[in-house]
């Protein structure tokens, strides 16, 4: 109860909320659905039922503590076999970035985002972790150096309004929807 005597309001605290709270805006940066912490990902039911990817490395706002964070993904049975070899590259992509091995992580990232493409996936993620990975080629990061990204603010809402992103053929838009664009012969989402 966060009310009074005379009026009685109940919710929820703590900080499982919180991190929930924070996943949930999260999608907006990631252009994803389902954001989780591992400790979802671990229930074995989850995990079987599932097809599942780790996302990023992140301290919310207010915590220093960092989590990993999952994307998991639902599909029909019939692309859920392309859906699984794009997670699982992905998987091996950020385990590269994780290694400080971001050539191979660029590699891995462009090949998951060619699977998830052709899966008919929207995908952003696959492309931030590129970029990531191609600055801290440009830039090397610093000896202590953990992969820890740390969340500045609470929500990403106009993250989401930002000019779309192009992996090899193609386009990742705000909405998500399909559409082939003749003029210059790739599949788009806009």
């Amino acid at each position: 109860n966060i009310g009074s005597k005379n009026r009685m309001k109940y919710g929820l605290l703590g900080d499982g909320v919180n991190l929930a709270a924070r996943l949930k805006t999260l999608n907006s940066l990631y252009r994803t659905r389902t954001l989780v912490s591992a400790a979802v990902v671990e229930d074995r039911a989850v995990a079987k039922m599932f097809v599942h990817r780790p996302i990023d490395v992140v301290a919310v706002k207010g915590k220093k503590q960092p989590t990993v964070v999952f994307e998991v993904m639902g599909d029909e049975p019939s692309s859920r076999n392309l859906l699984q070899k794009a997670a699982a590259k992905h998987t091996e992509g950020f385990t590269f970035y994780r290694e400080r091995e971001f050539g191979k992580a660029v590699a891995a990232f462009a090949h998951a985002g060619n699977l998830f493409a052709a899966g008919r996936h929207t995908e952003r993620v696959t492309a931030i972790m590129r970029r990531r990975c191609n600055t801290l080629i440009e830039q090397p990061p610093a000896e202590d150096w953990d992969g820890v990204e740390r969340l500045t603010r609470k929500s990403w809402e106009e993250v989401a309004d930002e000019t779309p992103e192009v992996m090899h053929d193609v386009a990742i838009g705000p909405d998500g929807q399909w559409r082939q664009d003749s003029t210059l012969g790739t599949l788009a989402v806009l």
